[in-house]
């Protein structure tokens, strides 16, 4: 064998005990962060989103064609596969209104309860 197809060999094994070593960490990254939204807002939320803070845009709307109704609640994956814990909220109220919320650590809470502040 020649020392030239060792090093490349010994490279390869190297970048693939590496890459098996990052392959551990990948479920925190893709984690789910269910998050059950209580709607105490006395109107509709209409569309929700949940977004990493500091980006200004706000990703899809996490309801998708569902709504929740006033004293009503719904489970929402707010995961984007950041693997962050801080999260910005916006409800949509039927009123056309928008609730922002800022920095939300959802790895600390299951549950959030919107009110119309």
């Amino acid at each position: 064998m020649s020392t030239l197809f060792v090093k490349q060999a010994t490279g390869v094994f190297a970048l693939l005990a590496m890459m098996a070593g990052l392959a551990e960490f990948a479920p925190a990254r893709d984690q789910a962060r269910p998050v059950l939204i209580i709607n105490a807002t006395g109107q509709t939320i209409l569309r929700f989103y949940a977004s990493t803070p500091g980006f200004n845009v706000w990703e899809e709307d996490l309801l998708d064609r569902e709504v929740i109704e006033d004293g009503a609640s719904a489970r929402i994956d707010v995961a984007n596969g950041s693997g962050r814990c801080l999260y910005d909220f916006r409800a949509e109220l039927a009123d056309g209104s928008r609730l922002d919320r800022r920095q939300v650590n959802v790895c600390e809470i299951n549950e959030y309860r919107y009110t119309a502040d």
